[in-house]
């Protein structure tokens, strides 16, 4: 599915409902574009999980289930619901498949909208179930390291307000080590050095804010803004991959030595029967 404006088009697939292609009517593209050499994603949706879970299982009301990493939405297949110029929206809704790792009946639509040079993405997440259901989201796009016409720039992340917020590392099993660690922010700023990543990615539970901007060094960039998105990774691949994810999420992947129980993921959401968990991440592109 693509849409399109004067300023912006995207591409979106059903296979994960991913957002493909980001691209200025200039022709520069902005979004990791999935070479499997590397990491064959782009831009997936986390749900009803995010990162890996202790011995790849989650309880929900004290029964274990299996659970694969961020959960089942990004390999999943949506359905096509709205599709016009500017804006398309995508469905994932619960089968047995979901049902055997989730026990819940639930919808996930994604909105995908263009607004002058912004892209717009809303997650909803509607309990279709009788019952209170838990539920974390993440979105996880994956931008170009460099981005068009900034080779050899420095590249950095800069945070509102000078913020400065601590971070955890995953430890050797793969789940977050409870350990905090000094900011890699200094003043609201962090320069994108491939070794940041050599211990994975900077996992932040509070104090990123709801924006960020991405981009080289005197250069017009990416201006990221965050609704519902308490928590924030920030991941390259190791080994100098050409990309660089910035991840704002509703909850937080699991902890070492906190309860397996889905409903204690710190950030988590509890959606009461018939309500809905609603996020969005905005994407604006510099001129």
């Amino acid at each position: 599915m693509r849409i399109a404006n004067e300023h912006l088009s995207a591409e979106i697939a059903l296979e994960g409902g991913e957002l493909q292609a980001l691209a200025a009517v200039d022709g520069r593209s902005f979004l990791w574009h999935g070479d499997p050499a590397w990491w064959n994603f782009r831009a997936p949706l986390l749900f009803p999980v995010i990162g890996e879970s202790p011995g790849g299982t989650v309880a929900i009301d004290g029964q274990v289930r299996p659970i694969g990493k961020h959960g089942f939405t990004r390999t999943a297949t949506f359905e096509a619901v709205e599709a016009a110029d500017t804006r398309c929206v995508v469905r994932l809704e619960d089968s047995a498949e979901t049902r055997a790792s989730y026990p819940f009946a639930f919808t996930l639509d994604v909105t995908y909208r263009l607004e002058g040079a912004t892209l717009a993405t809303e997650a909803a997440v509607t309990n279709c179930s009788d019952r209170p259901m838990p539920a974390c989201f993440g979105f996880h796009p994956a931008f170009l390291w460099p981005l068009p016409g900034c080779d050899g720039l420095d590249h950095v992340v800069r945070l509102e307000g000078g913020r400065e917020p601590s971070y955890r590392r995953l430890n050797s099993q793969g789940v977050v080590a409870p350990a905090l660690l000094p900011s890699a922010f200094t003043k609201g700023e962090m320069v994108l050095d491939h070794d940041l990543f050599a211990a994975d990615a900077l996992l932040m539970e509070h104090g990123a804010g709801d924006t960020a901007w991405y981009g080289a060094v005197g250069k017009p960039g990416l201006r990221l803004r965050f609704v519902n998105l308490s928590q924030l990774a920030i991941w390259s691949k190791p080994g100098e991959a050409p990309f660089v994810c910035i991840e704002p999420w509703h909850g937080m992947t699991y902890i070492a030595g906190d309860s397996p129980e889905l409903v204690a993921r710190r950030g988590a959401s509890v959606v009461s029967p018939g309500e809905r968990l609603v996020c969005r991440l905005d994407i604006t592109v510099e001129t």
